[in-house]
């Protein structure tokens, strides 16, 4: 057995020990459905699918170049950008590529630093204030619990010309959290770039098991002012395969 498999195993047995019978079930719910009680929908379907608040730590997944390329390919920036969620600078880095000034942010201080030198900030986005510059923001925000109120806090209180968020394309849908519509309804994105082929697999930060394959639709969501500052939309779907994008290919 691979690591991986043993991996796996060992969270399901896990999950039979808190509650006896929960694979059984589990399965014998898929037959009665109708449906094939495979590997994957088992591991959703006990809750073993996704890694523990523990095993996550910062919970950083560092943004693989083909969705970088391709952002470079249909967006454009001011001259500066804000990365509040640099990580350890794997936007940052290709965006300075392409000549853009970024300023380095976020919560854990990975020591990124700029191609100047200046290391990044140390600081709660959600708290943070605007400076006088009006900078862009680029950046592959953190997901889960926080993530509404960062795109929400962006928009309200930062207000940037143009902004590229990297999310999982549910970001569309929702109604309950005033967050969510705030950025969807009231704050409407200019372009939504929908990879119609799912990214390279984003691995978390210090992960050493088998390499895995994508199960996350992902999207550029792009909000730009208008001529009187608002963002007003319409939102324009646009469906790209990264793989047009890459260097050495023509678009």
């Amino acid at each position: 057995m691979t690591r991986k498999e043993i991996h796996a195993a060992r969270k399901l047995a896990d999950a039979e020990r808190r509650d006896p019978g929960i694979v059984e079930r589990a399965i014998a719910g898929r037959i009665a459905a109708g449906l094939e009680p495979s590997r994957a929908n088992l591991r959703v379907a006990i809750g073993t699918d996704s890694a523990s608040a523990a095993d996550r730590g910062h919970n950083l997944y560092e943004t693989c170049p083909e969705a970088m390329h391709t952002l470079l390919a249909l967006e454009t920036f001011g001259g500066r950008i804000k990365e509040p969620a640099c990580g350890r600078g794997a936007i940052s880095r290709m965006l300075e590529s392409a000549g853009y000034d970024v300023v380095l942010a976020d919560l854990v201080d990975y020591g990124t630093h700029d191609r100047h030198g200046v290391c990044q900030e140390v600081r709660d986005f959600l708290t943070s204030e605007p400076d006088e510059s009006c900078d862009d923001i680029a950046t592959n925000p953190p997901y889960g619990a926080t993530l509404n109120a960062f795109v929400a806090h962006a928009l309200r209180v930062h207000r940037p010309p143009k902004m590229a968020l990297l999310l999982n394309l549910n970001f569309l849908c929702g109604f309950e959290d005033p967050d969510r519509n705030y950025a969807m309804d009231e704050c409407k994105p200019a372009r939504v770039h929908v990879f119609t082929r799912r990214l390279p697999m984003m691995h978390r930060d210090g992960w050493d098991g088998d390499l895995a394959s994508s199960r996350m639709n992902l999207a550029w969501f792009v909000w730009q002012q208008d001529l009187v500052g608002e963002y007003a939309g319409p939102t324009v779907i646009n469906r790209v395969d990264w793989k047009d994008y890459q260097p050495g290919k023509s678009a």
